[in-house]
């Protein structure tokens, strides 16, 4: 091909890789706004997002490893049992600018309802080179997007036990050094004094932790089945610096 045949060839070719580009976005732009509008659509089963209540929020960094979590509890104030909240964090710079925003959805484990007046805890993560890419955030914002009640027939919105019937019959706080930050440890036992098995659903054991200032450090929600009658060993890790925890408590609501 000589010079002039290339020079055509280019003159041919450069609007066609335009129009593709302009057409490859134009496809993007729609599936975006059709994505938005499908998600926007109200679905059977949402629950009215307003009867959901965040309690408390918190920020807990690292001060030895490039890590930060946005944590915190929210509880269901209306009379329907709900799962898969799906909670959106968005972060501020010193112009009050969005510089990042995060969705995520909890209470979306096997099993796990959300009953009336209960409470769960929750928690975003950043780390590593996503926390890098961020830059200098001043203030966040956790907001309620979407939950959605549990199908009536579903076996895990009908258990026939109560939290009141758990009882914990003893639990403490250990520390083991299976790395340089240390590992803390929270283990107990607890005793099903129902005349039903704790099955499915499974009970959840909420863990909240402490700083030094009161404030929240550091959460954890894990699933336990106890036959009737019977007690079980936990032993559950927060995965906190040492010195970093204060104090604990635990529910199973």
């Amino acid at each position: 091909m000589n010079k002039k045949q290339l020079i055509v060839a280019w003159i041919i070719c450069i609007p066609i890789f335009l129009f593709s580009i302009c057409a490859q976005a134009e496809q993007l732009k729609y599936g975006e706004e059709l994505w938005k509008e499908i998600f926007n659509q109200k679905q059977p089963n949402e629950v009215d997002i307003s009867q959901i209540e965040i309690v408390t929020t918190n920020v807990w960094k690292s001060s030895r490893t490039n890590r930060i979590s946005f944590l915190g509890e929210l509880k269901n104030n209306s009379n329907k049992p709900i799962k898969n909240i799906k909670l959106q964090l968005t972060l501020y710079d010193k112009n009050n600018s969005i510089i990042d925003r995060r969705y995520e959805i909890f209470g979306n484990q096997i099993g796990f309802v959300l009953f009336p007046s209960e409470t769960m805890p929750f928690e975003f993560m950043y780390g590593g080179e996503l926390l890098e890419e961020i830059p200098q955030w001043n203030r966040y914002e956790i907001t309620i997007i979407k939950a959605y009640e549990v199908e009536f027939e579903a076996k895990e919105a009908h258990r026939e036990w109560k939290p009141e019937d758990l009882e914990l019959i003893w639990h403490r706080i250990e520390t083991r050094r299976i790395s340089l930050d240390g590992d803390y440890i929270i283990k107990g036992e607890i005793k099903n004094n129902s005349i039903y098995d704790i099955d499915y659903p499974p009970a959840w054991i909420r863990i909240y932790a402490f700083d030094k200032d009161n404030k929240l450090s550091a959460v954890k929600i894990e699933s336990i089945c106890i036959p009737k009658k019977e007690s079980k060993i936990f032993e559950i890790s927060i995965g906190r610096e040492i010195g970093q925890i204060n104090s604990y408590k635990i529910n199973f609501k």
